[in-house]
This record gives structure tokens, sequence and C-alpha cells, in this order.
């Protein structure tokens, strides 16, 4: 999320100094799209990268905050990289947003929400895809799962409001007997 921050705010403060991203990308002596990479986070800035950028946007009085904030985003490792391959790459920005959120609404209507699913029910869905190896299931389980670390995290859980048709409870995903294990589980955590 750190990442993405930092993007955003290079690309903020270009578009408030006025200059073009063919402009900064001559001053930086780079291509077009190396400014666009570091303006969607795909890459995070060098040091001396960034005090040119910030001279260039005349706002050098950030350089040591943002050189901060790339030094955290370098030194932080995302919980799901272990799990590479198992969502598409374009999914990790969903999971940073997801991982920093206060605050989460959702409706489903024809599953239980990931955040709420159980093991047993998540397995079922996800060998719904009859592409996955079980290998690629499992990770996606895992996935799934760790996500749902944001509901109990010891500093200031996110606060879920979650509204699905009553016609998932109906929907068997799995045995019967994960079915009822689920809705015990939405019991719970309801």
């Amino acid at each position: 999320m750190l990442k993405r921050w930092i993007g955003l705010e290079l690309r903020r403060l270009r578009t408030a100094a006025g200059k073009s991203r063919p402009e900064t990308a001559q001053r930086l002596k780079q291509s077009r799209t190396a400014i666009g990479h570091l303006e969607t986070a795909r890459n995070l800035p060098s040091a001396a990268v960034l005090e040119v950028l910030l001279g260039f946007y005349d706002v050098p009085e950030r350089l040591p905050f943002l050189l901060d904030l790339v030094e955290a985003a370098r030194k932080g490792r995302n919980w799901w990289d272990r799990l590479a391959g198992a969502a598409p790459a374009w999914f990790d920005l969903y999971l940073g947003l997801e991982a920093g959120a206060a605050e989460l609404t959702s409706f489903d209507t024809y599953l239980v929400p990931g955040l709420l699913q159980i093991r047993e029910y998540a397995e079922a869905v996800i060998h719904g895809d009859p592409d996955a190896s079980e290998e690629e299931v499992q990770r996606r389980v895992e996935l799934r799962l760790g996500r749902q670390h944001i509901l109990d995290r010891d500093d200031d859980p996110v606060r879920l409001w979650v509204v699905f048709d009553e016609s998932v409870l109906y929907r068997r995903r799995g045995t019967p007997r994960a079915m009822a294990a689920q809705i015990r589980h939405l019991i719970e955590v309801s």
C-alpha cells in the first residue's frame, strides 16, 4: 500500500507542478514508461531519482518524508508474497488496499464473501475452476483464509459490512457438513 501511495503522490506532485510525463522523462533522461512505472507503483524511485523529481516539481522539502516512505516500502513484505501465483498480479493492489482498510462493505448474490468463508467452503468454490491444479487450489485457499486476518488483527480490526442474498445459504458448496459449518461460522462472526 505504501508503494501505491508513493506512486499516487508522485503523480499528484507532477500534475500540481504542471509537468507532463514526457517533460519529466526528459528531465530524468528516462522513458515515459519509466515515469509511468513510478506513478503506478510498479517501481520505487531511487533516492537520486526522487531528489531530481522533487526538485523538478519545485517541492524539494518533501524529500526527507518521501525517502522515509520509500525505505519503509522497500523493507515491507506483503504476507501474500509467499503465495506467488495464487492470484493475478493486478490483485496485489486490491490485497494491499484491503489489508490497510478500516472498513469494508460487500454485497454478494452467489457466494459467501471470501472474508467469511471457512476452509471447506473455499476449497469447494475454488475447485469449481476446472483448470486449477490441486496445488493451485490450496494456494488460493490459503490466500483467501489469510485475507481474513484483517478481521481479528490486534491493531484496529476491519469493520466489515456484508449483505448477501439468502439464496447463498441454499446453494451447496462442498458437503452438507461443510455447509452446516459455514452457516455456524456466519452466525459466530455476525
